[in-house]
């Protein structure tokens, strides 16, 4: 019998999808639409549809702004931290891309 009060749903979430918040599936807000037990919050929505019909950068970022804003107003996560894994390379590979290992087009000096 659920009585309510508070749960918890540990995940890792990586990779690209937290870079922007238009993958970032912890920032959706659409109900049944998204993660199992994730809220509706409409206005969080059309921030996101708006993220990706904005002109340009800037119109992006100002969106952004007011994203975070209505996240902590009414937030569907609590992000609890945050690492990044160093890598390093041999110095034989050129090529080699910044952040997630990405292998594709390295080559070999």
């Amino acid at each position: 019998m659920d009585k309510g009060g508070w749960n918890i749903f540990y995940t890792y979430l990586g990779g690209m999808g937290n870079i922007s918040p238009g993958p970032d599936i912890a920032l959706r807000a659409s109900g049944a639409d998204a993660w199992f037990g994730w809220p509706t919050d409409p206005k969080m929505e059309a921030l996101r549809e708006a993220w990706f019909d904005a002109p340009d950068v800037e119109a992006q970022q100002k969106i952004c702004r007011d994203m975070q804003q209505e996240f902590w107003q009414n937030p569907t996560y609590v992000p609890l931290g945050m690492y990044d894994q160093p890598t390093g390379f041999r110095s034989s590979l050129q090529d080699v891309r910044d952040g997630w290992p990405q292998f594709y087009g390295v080559r070999r000096v």
